[in-house]
């Protein structure tokens, strides 16, 4: 009849059990972090591609719409076309930033 193992050889192979599940715990907690990881970029990417497709398109037509009013009107009431032509400026500074806000949202290139 065999003997009943020793206490330390229980806790040897309890110290196995739970080392392994540990280890697979951790495994799981990689791979479930990877998958927030890549969804998070996946969106941003998305919102950098909205932003792109709508509001910076919208912001590069008024732009130019306002420096054509703006020459057009130049002899005419050339106090609206100054104005016009200080709108347009201010459209293009908003166009820059929303474009460098775009360029932050995408994730880097991998070398």
């Amino acid at each position: 009849m065999p003997s009943a193992p020793s206490l330390p050889d229980e806790n040897a192979a309890i110290l196995r059990k739970l080392t392994a599940a540990l280890a697979e715990e951790r495994a799981r907690c990689e791979r479930l972090e990877g998958g927030i990881r890549a969804a998070a970029e996946r969106e941003q990417q998305r919102l950098a591609q909205a932003l792109h497709d709508t509001i910076s398109q919208s912001l590069t037509g008024i732009h130019l719409m306002a420096e054509v009013l703006a020459r057009k009107h130049a002899a005419t009431a050339p106090e609206a076309a100054a104005d016009l032509a200080e709108l347009s400026e201010i459209i293009l500074g908003s166009t820059f930033e929303l474009h460098r806000l775009i360029t932050s949202l995408r994730p880097p290139l991998e070398p």
